[in-house]
């Protein structure tokens, strides 16, 4: 009888470990193991490097914290999505502002010196014209030890 429920048991535990669906910017990454965007590529701080006014954006799991260039801070609540118009790989981070810069970031990966290395692409979604994003600005992580000039910057791409 014992032996009956220990199997029972082991056989429920292994059908939800099974179950488990990936969240919008999760990845998989190998047979049975969940890649998650936020940890993996989006959490931390990111320094704006064009067009160069030093604005910073700090990501934690629910916020992103933005330090303009004057010092003001403020904490926006955030929502990923996996896709864009763009790319079926690209992550789009939507902000919860209004009558802001920007409200939308794009997540694009692009081979360096490096390796591969991840930049946020602060957007204005465009409607009705063959581009449907218009770049206001371009953040890369800390981490990223990449220098950039006008020439060899990064930039949203559709591929």
């Amino acid at each position: 009888m014992k032996l009956k429920r220990l199997t029972a048991a082991v056989s429920v535990l292994a059908l939800c470990a099974c179950t488990d669906t990936p969240r919008p910017g999760d990845v998989m990454d190998g047979d049975g193991m969940i890649r998650d965007f936020f940890s993996y590529d989006l959490k931390g701080t990111w320094q704006e490097i064009w067009p160069g006014r030093g604005e910073t954006l700090i990501f934690s799991k629910d916020t992103v914290r933005q330090i303009t260039v004057e010092g003001r801070e403020s904490d926006i609540a955030y929502q990923i999505e996996d896709g864009s118009e763009l790319r079926s790989s690209d992550h789009v981070i939507t902000l919860d502002t209004a009558g802001k810069e920007y409200n939308e970031l794009i997540y694009q990966d692009f081979k360096t010196e490096y390796g591969m290395k991840g930049y946020l692409f602060a957007v204005w979604p465009i409607t009705g014209d063959d581009e449907p994003y218009q770049t206001v600005k371009i953040f890369q992580h800390e981490e990223d030890r990449n220098n950039y000039t006008e020439e060899n910057l990064p930039r949203l791409t559709n591929k």
